[in-house]
């Protein structure tokens, strides 16, 4: 579109919440967004605190304009599969979509897993869906065909059809069968069968196993880069990976990562780009689907607890050292404290986090910083779920009776200021 001068559109902005999944802990918030976006369309000053006054701030400037506005990946602000699957957790945003289906002279799009409740009113007449969730056989056909995969013609059809049209599924199945059986649709079930969720990337999963499978077969390093990825919630920074891979190595982790050479480390991730398994993030970053980062981190969180707790503690400690200032003013001199809560608490130490990081630097003790002076509820919240068990139900059995009491106290606070009313109660 930039080709075409975007067709007309006089602004354009981009911004994607998309981290793990559509689970509470993925430090998604709409914070940073309504910050970067109210700056960006020229608004001066601090944001409302209230959520609803911000979304309709960012309403009012929008509507006029003639924008394109991409929101990637909003599902972390929804609810998930169940009762309230779709619904926004997050009132600012819910109040914002409302007001553009009501009055905008440009085009805002969505993606997402699930549909947005709030604006189905509108279905029809300002608002419209397109299910994107699976490719007919067709287009799984040509989509493997792509990948170089061969064989008969309804081998190709069936394969697209077992897979359901699953987009992803079909794109690692064809990388696959390239890399492991030269491309021969007939190979395909050599892959285990499906034992997860179709919908959320069962498929997916499957030909991962079948990856991991081939990898360790053969002795190869790649399981141990994915796992090393699937330790994140967004893309890993250069830095972090190599804090990782530090020595004395974290046992059954990087012990063959500690002592390779350059050369052979980008050799490696080469290798796993080939296969689509992961992405650059620019210069300085790595990156995978998040499906791919949740399944490896699950089974390494599965397989060897160990391990998963021990590299998550050596992140916390980079990312807890990592800003320029002991007390950090905005939300992006904020972000390594995120991090690093989220870090500190999976690797079990949630109440030396709470004290040291949450409470000390993040909340600045009884002057609640996070709300009273950047207003960054959605932010605060997805830190505070890091210190509960069940969110919001059942707080970490590492904290203090006391501090078990207290985050109920914080995450009820936060969760009625962003209308979460059920929650908070």
């Amino acid at each position: 579109m930039e080709d075409e001068d975007y067709r007309g559109a006089s602004y354009v902005y981009g911004w994607s919440f998309y981290s793990q999944g559509v689970t509470e802990q993925t430090r998604a918030s709409a914070d940073a967004f309504f910050n970067d976006c109210l700056n960006w369309c020229g608004h001066g000053g601090k944001p409302p605190d209230s959520q609803v006054e911000k979304g309709k701030l960012l309403a009012r400037i929008l509507g006029p304009k003639r924008a394109l506005l991409l929101l990637d990946g909003l599902e972390p602000l929804q609810y998930p599969p169940g009762p309230m699957c779709g619904r926004l957790k997050d009132q600012a945003m819910a109040v914002l979509l409302k007001g553009l289906s009501r009055s905008f002279a440009g085009l805002c799009v969505i993606t997402s897993r699930c549909e947005v409740e709030e604006i189905k009113t509108t279905k029809g007449r300002t608002t419209f869906t397109c299910d994107l969730e699976n490719l007919d056989e067709e287009a799984g056909k040509r989509l493997l065909e792509s990948y170089g995969t061969k064989g008969p013609e309804r081998e190709l059809r069936d394969a697209s059809n077992e897979f359901k049209g699953h987009a992803l599924g079909l794109h690692l199945l064809g990388s696959y069968l390239k890399t492991v059986h030269q491309g021969d649709i007939r190979k395909r079930d050599t892959i285990a069968k499906l034992t997860t969720e179709e919908k959320y990337g069962g498929h997916a999963k499957r030909v991962m196993e079948s990856y991991e499978l081939w990898f360790k077969k053969e002795n190869k390093p790649e399981p141990a880069v994915l796992y090393l990825l699937g330790l994140f919630d967004k893309p890993a920074e250069t830095e972090a990976i190599e804090v990782l891979k530090k020595k004395p190595p974290i046992p059954g982790l990087t012990g063959g990562l500690t002592d390779m050479t350059r050369d052979n480390w980008q050799r490696i991730l080469s290798h796993l780009r080939e296969l689509r398994l992961i992405s650059q993030s620019g210069p300085s970053g790595l990156d995978c689907h998040p499906l791919v980062r949740e399944h490896f981190g699950e089974k390494l969180m599965r397989d060897n607890p160990g391990a998963w707790k021990e590299a998550h503690r050596r992140l916390y400690e980079y990312y807890k050292n990592l800003p320029e200032k002991e007390l950090p003013d905005t939300l992006e001199e904020m972000e390594p404290l995120f991090a690093a809560v989220r870090h500190g608490c999976l690797a079990g130490k949630h109440q030396e986090v709470l004290d040291d990081v949450f409470w000390e630097r993040i909340r600045r003790k009884n002057e609640h910083y996070i709300n009273s002076k950047l207003g960054a509820f959605g932010a605060n919240l997805s830190c505070l779920s890091y210190f509960f068990e069940i969110p919001w139900r059942k707080p970490a059995p590492g904290l203090t009776e006391h501090d078990k009491a207290v985050v109920l106290n914080w995450a009820g606070f936060a969760l009625r200021a962003l209308g979460r009313i059920g929650e908070a109660l």
